[in-house]
């Protein structure tokens, strides 16, 4: 997962930049801080996992809220991304195999079943960016989206954050960060 074009919040133009996802207001998850972000291109490679029951009464959205860290005060909110994921946990149900919201299953079964405006740019890793827009300005989110059943996640562990078993897929430390060093020479470069 990371980021472009968050806006810097702090006066020093930069922000301490962490995303947090939720599908249940009360299962929220934190990536870790990209601190001193000053283009809005924060980096987590970060595995967010969610126990989601389906089907449900609530609609499913994945939201996804960029946060500006603050160690003397509280933090602050920047923007949110939200993705409906109905159709794809309809379709988890259906086959019991695990989705990869990809761009070969995007054009084949779910773009024509997205809510209207939802627009997603995918890559060639299987991953995609959402865009929402503050102040007339996109801001983009890039991510990788995997749904599957209880059974097959069992068989398929994998850790939180970037933790061991770091597979499926792997996660390599993230790029752009500072390094934190005593060596004040360190922390200089």
């Amino acid at each position: 997962m990371d980021t472009k074009n968050v806006p810097c919040e702090d006066f020093e133009g930069v922000s301490d930049i962490f995303i947090r996802s939720y599908v249940d207001d009360d299962d929220k998850k934190d990536t870790d801080t990209h601190f001193r972000c000053s283009d809005g291109a924060a980096s987590f490679n970060w595995r967010l996992m969610f126990n989601v029951k389906s089907p449900r009464q609530n609609p499913l959205m994945l939201v996804l809220q960029a946060w500006d860290f603050d160690l003397f005060k509280s933090n602050d909110y920047i923007c949110e991304w939200t993705l409906d994921l109905d159709e794809i946990f309809k379709n988890v149900r259906l086959t019991q195999q695990q989705v990869i919201l990809n761009k070969s299953y995007y054009d084949a079964f779910l773009k024509k079943k997205m809510p209207h405006g939802t627009t997603l740019e995918f890559r060639e890793d299987d991953s995609f960016l959402l865009t929402t827009y503050k102040d007339g300005k996109p801001i983009k989110c890039r991510m990788d989206l995997r749904i599957m059943p209880l059974d097959v996640s069992a068989k398929r562990e994998v850790g939180k954050g970037r933790e061991n078993p770091n597979m499926e897929p792997y996660l390599p430390p993230p790029v752009g960060r500072i390094s934190f060093s005593l060596n004040p020479f360190k922390m200089l470069a």
